[in-house]
């Protein structure tokens, strides 16, 4: 099966809106490829590490084909470590691909935070639960709490 891409261009200018584009992203299963600027560069991998986790691997091209041409593939934590570090000398158009991910990969995700969250909610609060499974599977809090609520509503 051939690999299919979301190619955006760049990111728009606002957070709201670049928000806005990356969870759509982060909701297809599609490879996705954009462009940022070197001034919104770490406000982009903030937004990335929020959405999609702090562990989640990403490739990132500076420069490509020119002679300060770098290439990073790491995690994003890694990377903002990295990047914050030389917050001054981030010059340069940076592209950045993040790989999809299969449906059938985030449904087991899902699976498993379901049955961690079951387990937990016998033994700890609502928001305990929510907080710690969050962690555990890199997913926003909010999502896991909708998991919980429906699984309190299902036990009645």
């Amino acid at each position: 099966m051939a690999t299919q891409f979301n190619f955006y261009g760049f990111l728009p200018n606002t957070d709201s809106k670049s928000r806005k584009v990356i969870e759509q992203f982060h909701r297809s299963q599609f490879t996705s490829v954009f462009f940022v600027s070197p001034h919104r560069i770490l406000k982009t991998l903030d937004l990335l590490a929020e959405i999609y986790g702090p562990m989640q691997k990403i490739f990132i091209g500076r420069e490509l084909t020119k002679l300060y041409e770098t290439i990073y593939k790491e995690n994003l934590s890694d990377l903002l470590i990295k990047f914050r570090k030389e917050k001054h000398n981030l010059k340069g158009e940076f592209v950045i691909i993040i790989e999809g991910v299969e449906q059938e990969q985030k449904n087991s995700n899902n699976i498993e935070a379901e049955n961690a969250l079951r387990i937990m909610l016998n033994e700890l609060s609502l928001n305990q639960s929510v907080k710690l499974v969050s962690q555990i599977f890199k997913m926003k809090k909010n999502e896991i709490y909708n998991l919980a609520l429906g699984i309190k509503n299902n036990d009645k």
